[in-house]
Order: C-alpha cells, then sequence, then structure tokens
C-alpha cells in the first residue's frame, strides 16, 4: 500500500515498508486490553502471546533489511539474522 502510493513497484521497498511498522502490535494490544480490562483473561494472554510472536518475526525481518539491499547477497547471508535471533 504504501509503496504503491509512491511509486515504487519493488518488493524489496515493500518488505522494508512493512517491516519498519511490524514490531508495533505488542503496545497496541497491552493499552487495548488494558483500556478494555481484558489483559488477565485468557484470551487476552491469548493475543498478547501472538502479539509477541508478531513482534519477535518483525524483528527478524527488520534485521534483514541489510541483506535485501544487497544485489547478490550470498545464500549464507539470510541464515545469519535467523540463527541470530
Amino acid at each position: 500500500g504504501i509503496t504503491l502510493a509512491q511509486g515504487d513497484q519493488s518488493i524489496k521497498s515493500a518488505i522494508a515498508s512493512g517491516a519498519c511498522f511490524s514490531p508495533t502490535s505488542l503496545g497496541v494490544a497491552a493499552n487495548a486490553l488494558s483500556g478494555g480490562k481484558a489483559l488477565n483473561t485468557p484470551v487476552g494472554q491469548l493475543i498478547v502471546a501472538s502479539a509477541v510472536i508478531d513482534d519477535m518475526i518483525g524483528l527478524i525481518i527488520l534485521s534483514m533489511l541489510e541483506v535485501l539491499v544487497l544485489d547478490d547477497p550470498p545464500l549464507v547471508s539470510y541464515f545469519i539474522p535467523i540463527i541470530s535471533a
């Protein structure tokens, strides 16, 4: 969406835009659940757990941006951020 609005059609730009906005789900979910007094319910804990997993995946993708901007990176470069996480 954002990259298309800017006129850029590359997949690298789309991944970079998505990775920049992804690690915010835990803060938003925790704030919304605590406001509705549902944070300590089983459903609230499930939402928080899934938000943590989502944030971890987002941070791994964000750390892989350095590899994605290279023209022809070696295959092992893609696995270094995953292993180090």
